[in-house]
């Protein structure tokens, strides 16, 4: 879950024109957005400070050797395995999202941007639509791309990818995205990744900056089934200091709503295999007050 970075910012968490970042690609960050949070020594100590629970978010499978082992420690205000005691629940839409790949049409093609919508309100889950791919999720490997244009906030609903690795490219409007890890604030020109089954919440801002005004945006995805997930550009060819730079990309830092959402009105949308799965929550699930580790970093 990652961006380019133009600056470090330091700022209170509410503005969302400034919002903290940690700078590297593929670094072993540690945040939090109550001092204190993080234990020192320790990963999982039998008590954690202000009675919160300690979990393990891995990305990578448990055995790999340091080179390619990902994982993060988060400490959140409710474990997430709370989710349990409801059911998955598959959409009746599922929208225009496919991972069924095995029709071949030798025609050249040509996609023009999605047309911006104005005559319903669609967030960005709804918004996708499936232009192209290759190979399955199920069997973690190959690629889609997929484009979206939105105009309405997801509010309480949160998207998590089973499948693969998004990267997010904004074509028109920008957007604030929530996740379980911080919040990113993405402008065309900008790019977002985030991992594999990590929860995320994307709102369009507004042409005046504040949530309100014209908020139709659109933009493309890139979804990488892979396991490995997106990796930065062998140096080599160009010398030293060609293409992309670690420093050139930034996380969010902690941060975290101890809000309830009665009747289970908040929605996690699961994408696994190429199928969408409703979940209700009595509870945000951005509730992860400081975390430490590198992932959601890609390789």
């Amino acid at each position: 879950m990652s961006k380019p970075a133009k600056r470090a910012r330091t700022v209170p968490v509410g503005d969302w024109h400034a919002l903290e970042y940690r700078s590297g690609f593929n670094s072993h960050v540690e945040t939090e957005a109550v001092a204190g949070t993080l234990p020192v020594g320790q990963n999982s100590p039998q008590f954690v400070a202000h009675g919160l629970f300690a979990e393990q978010v891995q990305g990578s499978a448990f055995t790999c050797p340091r080179s390619t082992n990902r994982r993060s420690w988060v400490y959140r205000l409710a474990p997430s395995v709370l989710d349990l005691k409801g059911l998955y629940k598959a959409r009746k839409a599922a929208g225009a999202l496919t991972s069924q790949f095995t029709h071949v049409d030798p025609n050249p093609r040509r996609w023009s941007p999605m047309p911006l919508i104005n005559d319903a309100a669609v967030d960005f889950v709804d918004g996708l639509q499936t232009v192209c791919g290759a190979g399955s999720p199920s069997m973690k490997d190959g690629v889609a791309i997929h484009m979206y244009a939105c105009n309405t906030p997801m509010g309480d609903r949160a998207f998590c990818d089973a499948d693969g690795e998004l990267l997010v490219v904004p074509q028109l409007g920008v957007l604030r995205v929530t996740t379980e890890m911080g919040r990113l604030r993405v402008s065309p020109g900008e790019i977002f990744v985030v991992p594999r089954n990590l929860r995320f919440t994307v709102d369009p801002e507004g042409e005046d900056g504040d949530g309100g005004g014209d908020l139709r945006c659109r933009g493309y995805v890139l979804e990488v089934f892979a396991s490995r997930g997106f990796v930065l550009p062998d140096l080599g060819p160009l010398g030293a200091n060609g293409l992309a730079e670690p420093r050139d990309f930034q996380m969010p830092a902690a941060w975290y709503e101890d809000r309830a959402c009665r009747d289970g009105g908040f929605v996690v949308t699961t994408k696994y295999a190429g199928e969408l799965f409703d979940l209700s929550r009595d509870y945000s699930p951005y509730d992860v007050v400081a975390w430490h580790g590198n992932y959601p970093w890609s390789e």
